[in-house]
């Protein structure tokens, strides 16, 4: 890997694991993204140039056919794991409600380097970008707008629905 190891800290979604104490039940992958990328399509979640991976040069080498036909195989154990414990809730409560948390960082160039513009980095982003919006839409625009109405320590967060 030729990114070193504080910039890849800094993109790797910190303190994500901090966020799961809001429920009992949760799935806590421990793969670096730079590895698989499980919130990425299978055929885009090796990451195999700068372009794929938000202009970061990760490779010294580029990985080679086994390197990701292995990490492909980390991605399918995954979620087939996941398929499975899925069906189950399914069977059990008939109805639940998955949240994909992430953190992200809004100093893209460094800790001490100035914030990203806040226009561009809501504090709560609803990743809608893929979903079915005809079907879930309304659903998830109340989710947003019940969110932002939300008093949260004197103020109201910052949410969007896109991503």
């Amino acid at each position: 890997m030729a990114l070193d190891e504080a910039s890849r800290l800094r993109e790797e979604d910190l303190f994500t694991d901090a966020w799961i104490a809001i429920s009992d039940n949760y799935i806590l992958p421990e793969r670096s993204r730079f590895e698989v990328d499980l919130n990425r399509a299978r055929d885009e979640a090796v990451y195999t140039s700068a372009e794929e991976a938000w202009g970061l040069n990760l490779w010294k080498t580029p990985p080679t056919r086994e390197m990701i036909i292995r990490s492909l195989e980390e991605y399918d154990a995954f979620y087939e794991e996941l398929s499975n414990i899925f069906d189950e809730m399914k069977a059990r409560h008939g109805h639940f409600v998955i949240f994909d948390l992430h953190a992200y960082n809004y100093r893209r160039h460094g800790p001490d380097e100035p914030p990203q513009p806040a226009a561009e980095n809501p504090e709560i982003n609803i990743g809608t970008g893929t979903m079915d919006r005809n079907f879930w839409g309304p659903l998830v625009d109340r989710f947003i707008d019940d969110s932002h109405s939300f008093d949260f320590l004197e103020r109201h967060l910052d949410l969007c629905g896109k991503m």
